[in-house]
């Protein structure tokens, strides 16, 4: 129950929805939504060639014209699933949904009563498509297309049926019906989406300093490890020099602030993916390059805390450098670069030290 109250105090924290967070969504939902879409569409074909081989009069249809819909469907399977971002992803998904209700127009077009299963028809697809599509503007483009393409070639026919009026209620009702359900959804997943960036932020950010915590860090130093190249790779670990006396003197209000001022430096020097806070008083960076590289960022990165007071308080760190070698275990690689902080610690702070070199 208390992870229940959380996850729904999470939930209202995170606010009203923004344009930004609309941006944001439609990659997510791209990538995340993608596999229930190719199981729709896959599920749509296969219903699609079932009824091309069970429907009364098919095997009056052309032959020529039911290949050219199957390939069109699988092409718009394949756009679907490759799609690179977004609007390409929605093109396929829009085209894969003309092409099924104009395939199973074609179908329907042998029946005495072809006009009536051609509006059912596109009042089915309407309906069925809209979860399939991620957000309302694809979902309209859709809907108007299927429109265009099975009923407006039959328009005067439809506007001298008896039955008119009953066909202009059904495909109004299938989409307004499917508009609603399209437009919840949309809502639904755009909130579960900010939801879920605020959960991976609590998980893997640190609270004080809004860089990446100790577990974050430190599965993007094992990945730095398995891209290694041949230019090097170099961890730092860097710790505040005297932090404990900056608290005891002035408190922990003062001593946050040094913090993030700390993490803010070091964020400056290493990018937001290549650094960390460790705990307490200590980071961690990931310097990519060679040695000469990693002796400038570590030179930089003590002389840019150095130079600026906070509340007139000088500030400095130690850091302690150990290098990569290929199969080196990550705790070895830490502790290498422990060992060095702590050599700089007593050499008189304010300075970095290197670890030896080690075989893995």
């Amino acid at each position: 129950m208390p992870h229940t109250r959380r996850l729904a105090e999470i939930t209202k924290s995170v606010g009203e929805l923004s344009f930004n967070d609309y941006l944001t969504y439609l990659a997510y939902a791209e990538i995340n939504g993608r596999k229930a879409t190719l199981r729709v569409q896959g599920m749509a074909l296969f219903a699609w060639l079932v009824v091309m081989m069970v429907a009364p009069g098919s095997e009056a249809l052309s032959s020529t014209k039911s290949a050219i819909y199957g390939v069109a469907m699988v092409m718009g399977l394949a756009a679907t699933a490759l799609a690179p971002r977004f609007l390409a992803g929605a093109v396929a998904r829009v085209f894969f949904a003309v092409v099924l209700a104009d395939a199973l127009g074609f179908v329907v077009s042998q029946s005495p009563y072809s006009l009536l299963w051609q509006v059912s028809i596109c009042a089915i697809v309407v309906v069925a498509m809209s979860p399939v599509h991620y957000e309302p503007i694809s979902y309209g483009v859709a809907t108007l297309l299927i429109n265009l393409c099975l009923l407006v070639p039959r328009g005067r026919e439809i506007v001298g049926n008896p039955e008119a009026g009953w066909m202009m209620c059904m495909l109004v009702a299938a989409f307004v019906f499917g508009v609603t359900i399209n437009a919840l959804q949309f809502l639904d997943r755009m909130k579960l989406n900010k939801v879920h960036r605020r959960l991976a932020e609590l998980a893997f950010k640190d609270g004080l300093t809004r860089i990446n915590n100790r577990r974050a860090f430190v599965g993007e130093l094992i990945r730095a490890t398995q891209q290694l190249d041949e230019t090097g790779l170099y961890l730092f670990l860097i710790d505040a020099d005297d932090f404990k006396s900056i608290n005891d003197r002035h408190g922990h209000d003062i001593g946050d602030e040094v913090l993030q001022f700390i993490a803010a430096r070091i964020r400056a020097v290493a990018g937001e993916a290549d650094c960390g806070r460790l705990g307490g008083e200590e980071f961690g960076m990931i310097c990519r390059g060679d040695r000469l590289r990693a002796q400038g960022q570590a030179a930089a990165l003590n002389q840019a805390i150095t130079a600026t007071p906070i509340r007139g308080i000088t500030v400095s760190v130690s850091i302690g450098v150990a290098e990569y070698r290929r199969g080196m275990l990550i705790p070895r690689l830490l502790k290498m670069a422990d060992e060095a902080l702590y050599h700089a610690k007593r050499s008189g702070k304010n300075r970095y030290h290197f670890a030896e070199p080690q075989s893995p």
